[in-house]
């Protein structure tokens, strides 16, 4: 079948029309011609292959891994990054309209100046064919197939993982399922064997691995062992200083942090006087980067070890106006008796719950910052909002996730 891609999805497939009917195709861009295999369909629309490509776009490239077209991480290698960031604008820009119901425009995407080897972290499901390999899932099933290298890592990254890999075919190590390597910009590695039933491993593994990493972890759904090393990892943004916990979420683009960090304290144009509420707080990681601009900041985050690190960082920087509460936004906010000028909400992919958000513009801040990491919950939160008397007034992506179809955004919304 021949088709002209005309659209791309959030998942960055491109969108083709046959019949007035959808056909999702990975790995093209708007405005090739196509020749596509469908491989599978339902009702509302369909799924295809290439077959051959009639016209080709100017802005195709060579992909520069070699896993590309099997792997389920990358979906935009085979475009300069130039495209890429147009497209990821779109996206951001068609979902603010069509779930968002918002007409806003949306500021030109901040990009990065090397869109190669950003990850400061990475988790990779450890399998067993003839011996242990390191891998990913496949793009369209839920096959895991051995990587080799990876693009997206930095070399450190990549040696850490690739002798960890060869060392551990010296062992059995039973019940372990993912490796997770990270390091940070000040140079500190951690390597992590996890696994929901993961128990013990061999002394001599670890005793060949500690001149790689400086810390070993062993965590599993219970608990989280230091095997050899330091507790935490430290990283550095701007003049704050962070240590980090096996499991604690922090983000894995260090250049584009500071810039997302610096944008939403521009944003906030935060005042001595003013009172902060961070939602979702994490590690503490934007609530100590303004702790200096603002009076009073409180952050409430879920992950009670992600509060454990928060408060040791406030001390760690010598920060004395942040309180980190424990617990469920949803369910701490409404007890807490505070009267916040600015709230920053920043949630996890899946975003905020509607009677979280209802209760938040309630209290009538006169800001909310919102940062996302997904365009769709972003723009379906946005129109809560501004059904109860918000504006959203900008709305800044920033790449965060280069070669990826993932995409941050931080927007500046001010009550009417």
């Amino acid at each position: 079948m021949h088709s002209v891609i005309d659209g791309i999805t959030h998942r960055g497939e491109g969108v083709a029309r046959i019949n007035k009917k959808a056909v999702f195709v990975p790995f093209t861009i708007p405005g090739e011609e196509i020749n596509i295999h469908i491989t599978s369909e339902n009702k509302r629309f369909s799924r295809g292959r290439i077959k051959t490509i009639k016209k080709v776009s100017e802005d195709r490239v060579e992909p520069l891994c070699p896993h590309f077209y099997t792997c389920g991480g990358c979906v935009y290698q085979h475009v300069n990054y130039d495209r890429e960031l147009k497209l990821k604008q779109k996206v951001v820009e068609d979902n603010i309209k069509r779930i968002g119901k918002l007409d806003i425009p949306v500021n030109p995407i901040i990009g990065l100046e090397n869109p190669w080897r950003y990850r400061n972290k990475i988790t990779w499901h450890l399998f067993k064919n003839t011996h242990y390999e390191l891998g990913y899932y496949r793009y369209d099933d839920n096959h895991l197939f051995p990587v080799q290298t990876c693009k997206l890592i930095p070399e450190i990254i990549e040696t850490i993982s690739n002798k960890t890999k060869m060392i551990l075919n010296k062992f059995i190590v039973e019940g372990c399922t993912e490796i997770i390597v990270r390091c940070t910009s000040l140079g500190d590695k951690m390597l992590i064997f996890y696994g929901e039933e993961l128990v013990t491993l061999p002394k001599d593994l670890i005793a060949y691995l500690k001149d790689y990493t400086d810390s070993i972890y062993l965590v599993n759904k219970q608990t989280e062992q230091l095997l050899e090393g330091k507790k935490t990892i430290r990283e550095k943004v701007s003049n704050i200083n962070y240590d980090i916990s096996p499991l604690s979420f922090f983000q894995v683009n260090h250049i584009q942090t500071e810039r997302l960090f610096t944008l939403v304290k521009e944003l906030g144009e935060f005042k001595k006087e003013e009172t902060v509420l961070d939602a979702y707080c994490g590690i503490g990681a934007i609530s100590l980067y303004i702790a200096d601009s603002v009076e009073k900041v409180i952050g409430i985050e879920s992950y009670e070890k992600a509060v454990i690190d928060a408060r040791h960082n406030a001390k760690l920087n010598n920060i004395k106006n942040c309180t980190f509460i424990a617990g469920d936004v949803e369910k701490v906010l409404p007890k807490l008796n505070e009267k916040y000028d600015t709230v920053i909400v920043d949630p996890p992919r899946a975003g905020c719950d509607k009677e979280m958000l209802n209760t938040l513009c309630e209290l009538q801040p006169n800001k909310i910052i919102y940062v996302s990491c997904n365009p769709s919950t972003l723009a379906r939160d946005l129109a809560v909002i501004n059904n109860n008397g918000y504006n959203p007034k900008i709305i800044q992506p920033i790449d965060m996730f280069p070669q990826t179809h993932h995409v941050e955004c931080v927007v500046l919304i001010e009550r009417e």
